[in-house]
């Protein structure tokens, strides 16, 4: 069962390093000002993520190395076996 929230969802499952994401492992981010987990997309390969970038925004595709995106990156975690 995947926990409801970004914070909690980034403490459970396996850590990942950024070069070896696949497919379905979910990357968070600090966006906020305390740096701690505020976002979540879903690893879709190629450098690229979907995500829904606040609410009420269009759901879209963005790249991990995109400047807004990798600075904040946190970390990512699989919860596939």
């Amino acid at each position: 069962e995947l926990p409801r929230t970004s914070a909690a969802q980034y403490a459970a499952g396996r850590s990942v390093p950024r070069g070896a994401l696949k497919e379905a492992d979910l990357v968070f981010f600090g966006t906020g000002r305390t740096g701690r987990v505020s976002h979540v997309g879903l690893y879709i390969g190629e450098g690229r993520f979907i995500h829904s970038p606040s609410s009420g925004k269009v759901v879209r595709i963005d790249a991990l190395s995109e400047g807004y995106y990798e600075r904040p990156f946190l970390g990512a975690r699989t919860y596939l076996q």
